[in-house]
């Protein structure tokens, strides 16, 4: 014998009721999967550090980073301890030519003191970034009327010749 139809659309009733509340219910080990998610959140960003973006890929458009990025503090980071390491001194830099591309870079700089009462020498500076980290190159020797430094017409060549990978279009008048 068959039920009524009222009888049916309870048991029907109850048995959707069941069946979403299991399909509601919280993980067992809500730990776990929040652990899963952590990890997975943090892979993906060391992904994203490894695989840089687009604009970071060979043959990219030369570019000039803004004031206040990460990638200009990067690079004059590692200007910064360099002249630490090399001078014991504690500079800020006015920036007078800055160009990347490809994972290089050239800076030329006015240095001063923190305080701005002090200026140095000027500071000229080819980088590379390897594995995500801005390294120097070459420190240029800005020294007037002596012929191995960056004021004679030829350097930029010679330093080409040295670093061939580096895309002229970083260097000033290119």
């Amino acid at each position: 014998m068959t039920e009524p139809p009222a009888q049916t659309g309870k048991k029907l009733t109850d048995m959707t009721m069941k069946n979403l509340f299991q399909l509601g219910r919280r993980p067992r080990r809500p730990f776990v999967a929040r652990l899963s998610l952590l990890v997975l959140a943090w892979a993906l960003m060391c992904l994203a550090d490894a695989f840089p973006p687009p604009l970071a890929h060979a043959g990219q458009q030369v570019w000039t980073p803004q004031v206040g990025s990460g990638e200009r503090q990067a690079i004059i980071n590692a200007l910064r301890q360099e002249v630490k390491a090399l001078h014991g001194l504690d500079v800020r830099f006015v920036i007078t030519h800055l160009k990347v591309k490809d994972n290089w870079a050239w800076i030329q700089t006015r240095p001063q003191s923190p305080s701005g009462e002090n200026s140095y020498e000027d500071i000229a500076a080819l980088l590379r970034k390897v594995n995500g980290v801005w390294r120097l190159c070459e420190l240029a020797c800005t020294e007037p009327d002596n012929p191995d430094c960056l004021g004679e017409p030829e350097y930029l060549k010679r330093l080409q010749l040295r670093f061939p990978e580096a895309p002229r279009e970083i260097f000033p008048g290119f």
